[in-house]
């Protein structure tokens, strides 16, 4: 396995509703690739604006790579430039911390989905750690944490760490908005 070297994490203007966006995460899953999430929901104010002014779309997704240069709305060419760009089977070091919100989760667990649909309705930036099954970064989880159930979320604001998606929806909804 080699090491490439460090990058900033590729942002991805999600809906989490969106089958194109759910086509790039389940990419991104696949190759083991953690995002900057920012949600874009329909009638969302918090980042669409954001995502109009970088790339020119109404509707997401937009991925946003400025380690490579990159800014692409089309899915295919999004998938595309993953693919080639962060290969399986490398490991990523990226140069910038997480956001205060991280995700441990992966794309086709119900759980997951539960908490991302309430990320995205609150509109709450966030880093999407994949932890797909397969993924090499379940090990360092499980000897962190003792087990190896997802989803997972790492509130740094609020110094609190929660693995029942009820209790991250609770959480989220109770300090960050009714969404």
């Amino acid at each position: 396995m080699s090491t490439a070297p460090a990058v900033r994490r590729p942002i991805l203007y999600d809906d989490e509703r969106n089958p194109e966006c759910r086509r790039v995460r389940l990419c991104a899953m696949q190759l083991d690739l953690d995002l900057e999430i920012r949600p874009c929901p329909p009638r969302g104010r918090r980042f669409l604006e954001e995502a109009k002014r970088l790339g020119g779309v109404d509707t997401p997704p937009l991925l946003v790579d400025e380690a490579h240069g990159v800014v692409l709305s089309d899915p295919s060419e999004i998938v595309a430039h993953l693919r080639k760009t962060y290969p399986p089977g490398e490991t990523r070091t990226f140069d910038e911390p997480a956001s205060e919100l991280e995700l441990y989760a992966y794309e086709t667990c119900p759980f997951c989905a539960y908490v991302r649909d309430t990320l995205n309705s609150l509109e709450l930036a966030y880093t999407m750690r994949s932890m797909g099954p397969g993924s090499e970064k379940r090990g360092a989880f499980r000897a962190r944490y003792g087990k190896t159930q997802f989803p997972f979320l790492r509130d740094a604001r609020a110094g609190i760490e929660l693995f029942e998606s009820g209790d991250i929806v609770h959480h989220l909804r109770a300090t960050y908005g009714a969404g």
